[in-house]
């Protein structure tokens, strides 16, 4: 009886979920009415230029920046990521885009990685999309042209994919093997950035749940980590940092 209660639960469309959890409003400190604040509009627009500059991308390939997510949508919470895309076209860059995709990939691992930067008390994410990619959000705002591109209504979050969940994981299995990188090959202490990483990765899922609850792409995600060792692996590196930090090579000598 109760396996069958658990099944049965779970059979709500994500649509009814998400219904159960969207705000009345987009959020008030980034939002004036359905107006993105000017000053937040320009401090978001300086971060997406410096990563710009930070990894050789022209403003001219540039053909967009863009919130999404849930501050641009109805289901955000304390934990929300400010979710910041550079619309870039790949095969302007380089004739082999999965070339180009690997770059970008790794390049919004090492930035996010590098840098916690909070805006209203929400942590900003940086990513490079390709302008061929198709978007599923149901809120997408342009930075540049200041107007909404897609208009959130309530409840109408899009249900989340395969595709979707595979991107978001993978840019925190980049930064994973990064970590394991600098461990293994220059030996360096990574216990802080491991442990930042777990923080991002737990806010990541209780934004998710507070959001849109089991369904949701956070929790998703947080869940092919797990399930595929991903966070095992994460845990192991702060094991072997601690090794590394209480190692001793040389021994001391009588003073």
């Amino acid at each position: 009886m109760l396996i069958q209660t658990y099944h049965m639960s779970f059979d709500k469309t994500l649509e009814s979920i998400l219904e159960d959890y969207t705000q009345p409003d987009l959020c008030p400190k980034l939002w004036e009415d359905d107006d993105l604040r000017p000053k937040i509009v320009e401090k978001l627009c300086a971060i997406a230029d410096d990563f710009a500059a930070e990894y050789s991308i022209d403003r001219d390939m540039i053909e967009d920046v863009i919130l999404t997510g849930s501050l641009a949508n109805y289901n955000w919470n304390e934990y929300s990521d400010i979710d910041i895309h550079l619309i870039v076209d790949f095969s302007q860059t380089h004739d082999d885009t999965d070339l180009v995709a690997e770059y970008y990939k790794l390049a919004k691992a090492v930035w996010n990685n590098d840098h916690t930067i909070r805006i209203c008390g929400h942590e900003v994410e940086l990513y490079v999309q390709d302008s061929t990619e198709k978007h599923y959000s149901t809120g997408v705002y342009s930075l540049w042209d200041e107007d909404w591109i897609v208009k959130p209504k309530r409840g109408s979050a899009a249900t989340p994919d395969e595709k979707q969940v595979d991107d978001k994981a993978d840019g925190y299995i980049s930064q994973i093997n990064n970590l394991e990188i600098l461990a293994d090959e220059e030996g360096t202490n990574v216990s802080d950035e491991v442990q930042n990483l777990k923080n991002k990765i737990r806010t990541m899922r209780q934004s998710g749940l507070q959001a849109g609850g089991e369904y949701s792409l956070e929790n998703l995600v947080f869940k092919k980590l797990r399930n595929e060792g991903h966070l095992q692996r994460l845990s192991g590196l702060r094991k072997k940092a601690y090794d590394t930090r209480m190692s001793m090579e040389e021994c001391p000598t009588d003073q």
